[in-house]
Parts: C-alpha cells; sequence; structure tokens
C-alpha cells in the first residue's frame, strides 16, 4: 500500500513538472525581454532611477525571480539547458562590447544598446542563481536538495547542464572582473552586474565546494555535490573566489555596495569550516588581501598623502 502510495505520488509530481515546467523558458524569455527594454528607454532618455528606486526594483526583482525559481527547479535540467542556451547567445555580445576598443578610451557615458545588454546578463545571473541556490543567511549552506537529486538521478545530462553553467558564470565573473583590473573606470563595466555576480558566488560556493553529503537527507552520492568535493577541486574553486575579491578590493574601492558583497563572499567561506578556511588561507590572493588589511586598517578617511604614503 505504501508502495502504491508513493509511485502515485512521483507520478503526480511527474505529471505536474511535465505541466508547469515549460513556463519557465516562457517567463525568463519574456521577463529578460521586458527588462532589456525598459533599460534601453532610460538609457536613451538618458535617466536614471534614484538609489532608493533601484534598490526598490531590484527587491521586487528578487522576489518575483524567488516565486519563479520553484517552477524552475520543477524540471531542473530543463531549466539548466534553458539558461545555457541564453547565456551563449548573450556572452558573446556582451565580450564584443567589451572588447571594443573603438572610441573606447573617448567613451563618458554606455549606449541604449549596451545598457540593455548589462541588464540582460544580470537578469540570466539572477535567473541562475535562483535555480541553483538558496539563501542560506545564518543557516549551513547548502545546494537545493532538488538540484542535488536531479544531477544525481541524471549524471549525464543535468549534473553536466548544472556544472556547466556555475563554469558559465564563473567565467562571466573572471571576465569582468578582469575588465575591472585593466580599466576600472571604462563605463561599459556595470557594478550592478558585478555585485549580481558576486552575489550568486556567495551563495553557490559555500554550498557546493566541499559539500558535506550527510547534510542532504537520502540524496544520492555524487552528481553536483562530486563536482568539488576533492581538496583540489575545492583549492582551484577557492583562489577564483579570493582572487574575485582581491580585484574588487583593490581596483574599485569607492563602490561601496561590491565591496560589501565581496567581504561578504570571504566571510561566508571562512564560517564554511575548517577544511574551506584552511585551503583559502592558503591561497596567494586571499593573502594578498590579509597583507592589504593590515597596511590600510589604521588609515583614516582624512588621511594626508603623506600619511597615506
Amino acid at each position: 500500500n505504501n508502495d502504491a502510495e508513493c509511485e502515485a505520488a512521483r507520478n503526480a509530481s511527474a505529471a505536474l513538472a511535465a505541466n508547469l515546467a515549460p513556463l519557465y523558458r516562457s517567463y525568463v524569455s519574456s521577463r529578460i525581454d521586458m527588462a532589456r527594454m525598459e533599460e534601453y528607454f532610460l538609457a536613451a532618455q538618458a535617466r536614471e532611477l534614484d538609489e532608493v528606486r533601484e534598490e526598490i526594483a531590484v527587491a521586487a526583482a528578487e522576489e518575483e525571480m524567488t516565486s519563479a525559481s520553484s517552477l524552475g527547479r520543477l524540471d531542473v535540467g530543463a531549466s539548466v539547458n534553458c539558461l545555457n542556451a541564453m547565456f551563449a547567445q548573450c556572452l558573446p555580445r556582451l565580450q564584443a562590447l567589451m572588447t571594443d576598443s573603438s572610441n573606447a578610451a573617448a567613451a563618458t557615458d554606455i549606449t541604449p544598446d549596451a545598457a540593455a545588454l548589462l541588464e540582460e546578463t544580470r537578469l540570466l545571473v539572477v535567473c541562475a542563481t535562483h535555480i541553483l541556490t538558496d539563501e542560506c543567511e545564518g543557516e549551513t549552506p547548502m545546494a537545493p536538495e532538488s538540484v542535488v537529486r536531479a544531477c544525481a538521478a541524471d549524471p549525464d545530462a543535468c549534473a553536466a547542464g548544472a556544472a556547466g553553467l556555475i563554469q558559465t558564470l564563473m567565467g562571466l565573473a573572471e571576465f569582468q572582473a578582469s575588465a575591472v583590473a585593466s580599466n576600472p573606470s571604462d563605463p561599459r563595466l556595470s557594478p550592478l552586474l558585478a555585485r549580481t555576480v558576486l552575489w550568486f558566488v556567495r551563495r553557490w560556493a559555500p554550498a557546493y565546494v566541499l559539500p558535506q553529503p550527510g547534510e542532504y537527507s537520502g540524496a544520492p552520492a555524487g552528481g553536483i555535490l562530486a563536482a568539488w568535493a576533492t581538496p583540489e577541486a575545492a583549492s582551484h574553486a577557492l583562489a577564483f573566489c579570493s582572487t574575485l575579491c582581491l580585484h574588487y578590493l583593490v581596483r574599485w574601492p569607492q563602490e561601496g555596495a561590491v565591496q560589501e558583497e565581496a567581504a561578504g563572499l570571504l566571510s561566508a567561506l571562512g564560517k564554511r569550516g575548517k577544511g574551506a578556511r584552511d585551503l583559502l588561507a592558503r591561497t596567494p590572493s586571499f593573502r594578498r588581501i590579509a597583507a592589504l588589511h593590515s597596511v590600510t586598517a589604521g588609515l583614516r578617511d582624512n588621511a594626508s598623502d603623506d600619511q597615506v604614503r
């Protein structure tokens, strides 16, 4: 009887996923089209939201994306494939924008097309973050169980797709940070995009790097949990995180929100446990951050140039 009930529940869940999961692709596509047009209009009209209204808009989008991710997690594999396909269309255009040197040095503002592209990229990062991660503030960081189970059940497609999506986001983070290091004042760089990418990394790394399989009740081993489970893979991931933070801490000191997100990432990794903390402390970038802090911690905002030297 119990077996029959379990089978009926699985069938009902599969039917629900089959009917509702396709809505996620339509939602993401439509939502990003809307955001792109809104951003284009604001840039074309030389209008810009003030900080308060921008924060309200970001919070509203966050709530909306959280709800939409419930649809996406009904079929993790299909949602991941959808986002991978959209990133494959978006990122080459972003790279072309950032590597186009024509008039870059003389540019003082961003074009409407560029503004729309940056917002498209940012919203894709938000969508991927809500599918792959949960907010774990004050809790043990864990990957969503729906993602863990889907990837364990289909390691060849779902797990590979999820790992590929994470690698895409890491590549975007590296590309943006390298651009900041090369020319911090480039108007084509978006602090909001940088903050969003760091937000993804802050939610992803503590949950996926050196995971504890025992924390997932009844979840099979392997799948996406195995991707960064070894000390070697974890070391590479933590070195990536610390280098990312170093770039922003050094190159964009005036961007308070970006600095705060970078500090939050380091704090989250430090709280993950002794294993992650020891590996993080061994990375060259983290040691440079520590050295930078020890040198600058005593400086005052009103310090003279001679005192800074």
